[in-house]
């Protein structure tokens, strides 16, 4: 069997259509026949045909996933997915600490970012430049967030901070972490070739399982 990355990828792929067509179009697996017109092949019981394609297709997957180039190819996916992450979680915290200015009141799960002494004079805002400090967590759902600003209220009024040690706790709110990850989840997959490669083959792969295990059970059960 070839180890190229390429040609593992084909026989997963060619494994995986030919299951995929064999239910999406209801075709019938043909249980018996013969071979360049000369070996006769028995009547195949369908039950040993699934089993059969379910145990050809965990191991072309497995040859597939453990190969040098899909593991590297693995790699890159992550770390483009990381630094996209981190690069919507900025944006994201950019937007809340701009709402927080406009209105006043911090969003879910952000803190006030102006001390208390300063709010009481500072609201209602007339305009403002700012400039977030941030700090995320792995996963960036959670860190820390302070600003620096000039900020002119109401009554014309200047307030202008320079401090960007002060930042405080903060949180996305569960919608907004799980819309953080699954935007830049779909972003580095379609752009980076490694993660077209890896993750369309193992899309079809693990709906070609499922498929097989749905019909083994259903013919232990019609036994």
């Amino acid at each position: 069997m070839e180890d190229m990355p390429d040609k593992l990828r084909r026989n997963v792929m060619i494994i995986s259509t030919v299951i995929l067509s064999t239910w999406g179009f209801d075709l019938t697996l043909k249980p018996s026949g013969s071979i360049l017109g000369v070996v006769d092949i028995p009547d195949i019981p369908p039950f040993k045909i699934w089993s059969l394609l379910t145990l050809m297709l965990v191991y072309f997957f497995l040859r597939y996933i453990y190969s040098d180039q899909v593991k590297d190819d693995l790699k890159k996916f992550k770390t483009e997915y990381t630094n996209l992450k981190i690069e919507k979680a900025a944006k994201q915290i950019k937007r809340r600490v701009h709402r927080y200015l406009k209105t006043g009141k911090p969003p879910h799960g952000m803190p006030h970012l102006i001390p208390t002494e300063i709010r009481k004079t500072l609201f209602p805002i007339d305009n403002f430049l700012f400039k977030p400090h941030y700090f995320l967590d792995q996963n960036c759902s959670s860190g820390q967030v302070g600003i620096t600003y000039k900020i002119t209220n109401k009554r014309g009024e200047i307030f202008l901070s320079t401090d960007k040690e002060t930042k405080y706790d903060f949180e996305f709110p569960c919608i907004e972490r799980c819309k953080i990850k699954a935007l830049t989840f779909l972003r580095a997959s379609t752009i980076s070739k490694g993660a077209v490669d890896f993750l369309f083959p193992m899309l079809l792969a693990t709906l070609s399982i499922a498929i097989c295990l749905y019909k083994i059970l259903d013919l232990i059960i019609t036994i």
